[in-house]
This record gives structure tokens, C-alpha cells and sequence, in this order.
């Protein structure tokens, strides 16, 4: 989905850099077993520039986004670490992802605007539509009092996800 700019109040917020994109992974031959190329459509979720509302929070509506039925507070926190996922996705094939014991994945950044050093934690989810591959992002936010939780899974390497994705395999949680 592409997204039209975002205005809350008097200002306006360009989201393009989360407009869909296709995204060529090539994982190297190793040990005697030729490369691979997987293409994969990639979407981002308005969790990636929005949050959810805290308890008793009284909000003003024109910072308020609504998208697939769900309406979220736009948090420029995670739109200005939004501008580095594009290039996180496309970085995956040599990033460890941790399996969150759900249905998703999550890799861990380090970065920021400034160059300070924070836990940015990316969500995604890969599916096989056939031949084809989709991941979506589900969410990314800086590991904070509010987010607590972190999955404790061993690393899988993303070239795993991908290949056991397209070929119907069960991606094994390990702990």
C-alpha cells in the first residue's frame, strides 16, 4: 500500500520510504551447494510510525492514524527510525533474526538519527504466496520500559527463514 503524506497539525510527514518494495536476497554458495536468489515483496505496517495508546491517554484526533481498522497515535520516535528500515530489510540475508516463538521474527539494530547507540527491535513475518515471497514489517520500536518482553530464542540466520518459507518447511524454535 502506498501511503499519502501524514498531516498532524500543521505538519506533514512524507511516508513514501515505506511504500512497498521488492527486494532481491542472494545467499551465497556454501560447502558445495550452489547460491540462491529469492525475491521478496516487502510492506511495512503503520506500527512502524505509530503506537498504540496508553491507558487514560486523552489524545488530540489529528495525530491519530487509522489503517485496517485500527486506529493508532503517530509517534515521531519510530517515524524518524522508520527512514532506516528500508535498508534493515535489504541488509537482512547477513543479519541474525531471533524467532519470537509466535509466528514472527525479529532482528535487532543498533542505531539511531544521531548515531547514539539503542535496541531498535524489527518484527516481521515472512509467508509464501506459491512461488513467490512477502514479508511484512510488522512493527520497529526502541526496546523501552514499555516494551519489556524480549524473545530469548536462539539466532536463525535469514537465509534459513527464507528457504524454509518458500519450500513449506516448519521453522523450529530453538531456545
Amino acid at each position: 500500500m502506498k501511503r499519502p503524506p501524514l498531516i498532524c497539525g500543521s505538519n506533514t510527514y512524507d511516508l513514501s520510504h515505506l511504500h512497498p518494495i521488492m527486494v532481491d536476497y542472494e545467499q551465497p554458495a556454501k560447502d558445495g551447494k550452489p547460491s540462491k536468489s529469492y525475491q521478496v515483496e516487502v510492506q511495512f505496517s503503520s506500527h512502524c510510525f505509530t503506537r498504540g495508546q496508553k491507558v487514560g491517554e486523552i489524545t488530540s484526533p489529528d495525530v491519530c492514524y487509522r489503517e485496517e481498522g485500527e486506529t493508532r497515535i503517530f509517534d515521531t520516535a519510530r517515524y524518524e527510525l522508520s527512514f532506516g528500515l528500508p535498508g534493515i530489510i535489504r541488509g537482512l540475508i547477513l543479519k541474525k533474526c531471533y524467532h519470537t516463538g509466535r509466528s514472527n521474527f525479529v532482528t535487532v539494530e543498533m542505531l539511531d538519527r544521531n548515531g547514539a547507540l539503542v535496541v531498535y527491535e524489527v518484527f516481521f513475518a515472512l509467508y509464501s504466496l506459491g512461488k513467490a515471497l512477502k514479508l511484512k514489517v510488522q512493527s520497529a520500536y526502541v526496546r523501552d520500559q514499555d516494551h519489556k518482553n524480549r524473545p530469548q530464542a536462539k539466532s536463525i540466520r535469514f537465509s534459513v527463514i527464507l528457504y524454509n518459507t518458500l519450500n513449506g518447511k516448519a521453522i523450529k524454535v530453538q531456545q
